[in-house]
C-alpha cells in the first residue's frame, strides 16, 4: 500500500479515522522513530570520530611546529588527503560541500538521492576534511547522514514533501548538537518554512529518539552534554540594550557574510579549476594554519569555547573572526565535504566577543561579555539562515544560559528584523537554487540541438 498518497482529510472521509491512524500515522511515526535511533547512533559515533580526528591533527601540527622538515611533511600529507578527497568526490559527487541545501531539497521532494551513496560519501569525505584540519563543521554531514537514513526508511520516492527524510534531518541536528528542539525547528522552519502536522510529528518523534541515543551513547563515551559547555555568567535583563545592539551588528555582519558566500559561489564556477588542484591546495593551506594559527583551524568549535570562557582581547577576537570569515568563503568556493554552520557560529562568536569588549566602555560588565558573544553568535546564524526560532533553540540547548534567554530573544528578533529590511534571503535556499540553475544549464548544453 502507498502511504501518504492521500491527505488526512481524504483518508478520514473515505476510510475513517481508525484507518488513517493504522495506515498512515502509525507507519510514519514508526519509521521516524527507527530513523531517530539509527541517525542518533550514527551521528553520535561519527561526531566522536571527527573530534578525535581534529585532536589528532592538532597534536600532529604541535609536534611538527618548530621543525621545518616535519612541518613540510604535515603540509604534504594534508595535500595528499586533499587529492584523495578530490577523487572521492568525483566518484561520489553527493559528498561535495555542506550537504544541507541538497538534504533540504531531498526532504521537500525537489530532488532524488540514493541513501547509501549519501551516507557513504558523507562519512569518508568528512573524515578526510577533519583529519587535514579543514575549517568545516560536522553539522552539515550530520544533516546529510540523517537525510540519507530517512530516505532509506521512506516508502515512497517521489512524494512532496518527504516527512521521514525531514525526520532524519531533525535527528541529524539533534545528534550533532545534542539539541532536540533545535533539530525539530530546523526541520520545520529552515527546511520547509511552513508548519505541517505530519512533518512536525515525524521530526518530534525522530528528535526524541535521537536525543535519547545521544545522551546514553554520548554519556558512555564521555562526550559533553552541553555542546559548547556551560558555566559562563548570564547576561541580566538590565543589559538588554547590549543584546539589541549586538543583534543589529550581527544582522549587518550576516548580510556581508551571505553576500561574500554568494559572490564566492559565482566566482567558483564548475570547470574553472580542476578539483584535483583546488582541494590539495585548500587542504595544504589548512595545514599551514594548523601549524601557525591553530586558533582558526578546524571547525571553529575551539573558537566558540574560547569566547564562552572569556578572557580574550578584542583585537585577537576580531582578527580571528576576520580570518575565519575569509577561510569559510574560501572553503565554500572549493566545496570539500563538511558543514558551514559551526564555522558560521565561530565567526559570530568572535564578532560578539569583540563587540562586547567595545561595549565594556559603555558600562557592560566584563563578566557579561562571554554571554553576549554567545547571543551574538546565534543572532548571526539566525539572520544568515533566516531561521530565528532555530537559532534561539540552539542558543538555549548548546550553551545552557537559560537566564539569558530574554536577552537572546531581543537580539535574535532585532537581527531578524534588520535582515528582513536588508532583503535577506535564506542562505541555504539561495545556494540550492544556484546549484540547480547550473545543473539545468549544464544539461541543456549537453543536449544535442533539436532537429539536427
Amino acid at each position: 500500500m502507498a502511504f501518504f498518497s492521500d491527505t488526512e482529510d481524504e483518508l478520514g472521509a473515505r476510510n475513517g479515522r481508525g484507518d488513517f491512524f493504522v495506515f498512515s500515522l502509525l507507519p510514519l511515526l514508526t519509521r521516524s522513530a527507527v530513523t531517530g535511533v539509527l541517525a542518533g547512533a550514527v551521528v553520535t559515533l561519527f561526531s566522536l570520530l571527527l573530534e578525535l580526528a581534529s585532536e589528532l591533527s592538532l597534536e600532529a601540527a604541535a609536534a611538527a611546529r618548530g621543525n621545518a622538515w616535519l612541518s613540510v611533511a604535515v603540509v604534504v600529507v594534508a595535500a595528499a588527503l586533499g587529492l584523495a578527497a578530490a577523487f572521492w568526490t568525483k566518484l561520489f559527487p553527493e559528498g561535495r560541500g555542506s550537504g544541507v541545501p541538497s538534504s533540504e531539497a531531498l526532504a521537500r521532494g525537489e530532488t532524488e538521492g540514493v541513501w547509501h551513496r549519501l551516507c557513504l560519501s558523507t562519512l569518508v569525505g568528512t573524515a578526510l576534511s577533519f583529519f587535514a584540519g579543514v575549517p568545516v563543521g560536522a553539522e552539515g554531514p550530520a544533516v546529510q547522514l540523517g537525510a540519507g537514513i530517512g530516505a532509506g526508511m521512506e516508502n515512497e520516492t517521489f512524494r512532496r514533501p518527504r516527512p521521514v527524510v525531514s525526520a532524519g534531518i531533525a535527528a541529524g541536528i539533534t545528534g550533532a548538537f545534542a539539541a532536540p528542539l533545535a533539530g525539530v525547528l530546523f526541520a520545520v522552519e529552515e527546511t520547509h518554512r511552513r508548519f505541517d502536522s505530519k512533518i512536525c510529528a515525524a521530526a518530534c518523534m525522530a528528535a526524541f529518539y535521537a536525543f535519547s541515543v545521544r545522551r546514553l551513547l554520548g554519556g558512555a563515551l564521555g562526550m559533553d552534554e552541553v555542546y559548547f559547555g556551560s558555566g559562563a555568567a548570564e547576561l541580566p535583563g538590565g543589559y538588554v540594550w547590549a543584546a539589541i545592539a549586538a543583534g543589529a551588528v550581527a544582522a549587518l555582519a550576516a548580510a556581508a557574510f551571505s553576500r561574500a558566500i554568494l559572490l564566492t559561489d559565482r566566482l567558483s564556477k564548475p570547470g574553472r579549476l580542476p578539483r584535483a588542484l583546488t582541494l590539495p591546495l585548500l587542504f595544504g593551506l589548512s595545514a599551514v594554519f594548523l601549524l601557525f594559527y591553530p586558533e582558526v583551524a578546524g571547525s571553529g568549535k575551539s573558537m566558540i569555547m574560547s569566547a564562552a570562557a572569556g578572557g580574550g582581547d578584542a583585537l585577537s577576537a576580531l582578527l580571528a573572526g576576520a580570518v575565519k570569515f575569509v577561510l569559510v568563503c574560501l572553503v565554500f568556493g572549493v566545496a570539500p565535504t563538511g558543514g558551514m554552520m559551526v564555522p558560521m557560529l565561530a565567526v559570530g562568536a568572535a564578532l560578539g566577543e569583540a563587540f562586547g569588549a567595545l561595549l565594556a566602555f559603555a558600562g557592560l560588565p566584563q563578566e557579561c561579555i562571554p554571554a553576549l558573544s554567545m547571543i551574538t553568535m546565534c543572532a548571526f546564524l539566525g539572520s544568515g539562515m533566516c531561521a530565528p526560532l532555530t537559532a534561539l533553540a540552539l542558543f538555549a540547548e548548546t550553551t545552557a544560559l537559560f537566564e539569558s534567554i530574554p536577552c537572546a530573544v531581543a537580539a535574535v528578533a532585532v537581527s531578524a528584523a534588520v535582515g528582513r529590511l536588508l532583503g535577506r534571503r535564506p542562505l541555504y535556499d539561495a545556494l540550492w537554487e544556484r546549484s540547480e540553475e547550473r545543473r539545468l544549464k549544464a544539461e541543456n548544453l549537453s543536449r544535442p540541438a533539436a532537429g539536427r
